[in-house]
Order: structure tokens, then sequence, then C-alpha cells
């Protein structure tokens, strides 16, 4: 998502869903385990269900889900697992639960970028602490108010 938008003013994307969307898909077909293009294709498509009719934005989220989905677990340990990772928590985090059941995982993205970006060399507090504070608000929606109070310290605990 944020690769997203870091493009838009980089190669002009706009709101031209599209457009985006038709580079993605020429990607991964030119190299179909290429999980950053399919991480940035499932958001797409995920941004395009919030701009569908109810019935056409399930299908869209649900499609961007398994792009999404296996786009993570080819990124696991890999370089750039943060940047899929980030795609991933944030449609997570802006579809409604009650509807995708997705918030728990994106909950469990943030804290594992909150993990990563703790150990990285150039680690940034702000950041950290904006992960734990998705990990706080996505556990809130699912419903998990103890692994939610938990994230929401550990956000404290970076900025004290």
């Amino acid at each position: 998502y944020y690769a997203l938008m870091r493009e838009k003013g980089n190669q002009g994307f706009g709101d031209d869903l599209d457009a985006a969307e038709q580079k993605y898909a020429k990607l991964l077909k030119e190299n179909p385990e290429d999980y950053v293009a399919m991480a940035n294709y499932g958001s797409l498509i995920a941004m395009k269900g919030g701009r569908s009719s109810v019935m056409q934005a399930v299908a869209y989220v649900n499609k961007a889900f398994e792009y999404l989905d296996k786009a993570c677990i080819l990124a696991y340990d890999n370089e750039n697992e943060m940047e899929v990772l980030l795609n991933r928590g944030s449609v997570c985090a802006s579809v409604p639960e009650q509807v995708f059941h997705q918030s728990e995982k994106g909950a469990e993205d943030f804290m594992r970028l909150a993990m990563l970006e703790k150990d990285s060399p150039d680690s940034d507090k702000t950041i950290l602490s904006y992960y734990y504070v998705m990990s706080y608000e996505c556990y809130l929606k699912a419903g998990k108010e103890t692994e939610a109070l938990l994230a929401l310290q550990l956000a404290k605990k970076v900025i004290e």
C-alpha cells in the first residue's frame, strides 16, 4: 500500500488503479514468484474493492487476500518482507472485521513488523510505535483485548 502511494507520485498513476494493476499483473506474469509485486497487486485489488458495489467489493477483497497471503508466505525472512507485511497489514486494518475476519492477521503482521524494525540497525522509534499502535487497533477490532493492551503497552515503552 505504502509503496503504491510512493509510486503514485513517481510514476504518475494518480487515481488510475487500472494502470497500476496492469503494471503489477505484467510483473507477475514475467515472474510469478515476485512477492513484492504480488503484495502490491493484492493491495490494488483491495483498493478497487473500496470503489465498488458491496458484492463486487467482497469478491475483490477476497481475491486480494489470496495474493497478499501468498506474498507473505514467500517473503518470510527474505528481503522486502517488511514492505509485503505492511501491504497486508494495512489491508487487514482497513477492511470490515465483521465481513472478512482479517484483523487478527493484520495485528500479527504489525507485530512482526515491529520485531523486524526493532532488530534493524537503523530502527526508528516513531515507526516502531506506529506498528505497535496498529497492532493494538487490529487486535481491538478482532476482539482480542488482552493482546491489544499488550501492544499498546509496548508502544508506550517505545515513546517513554
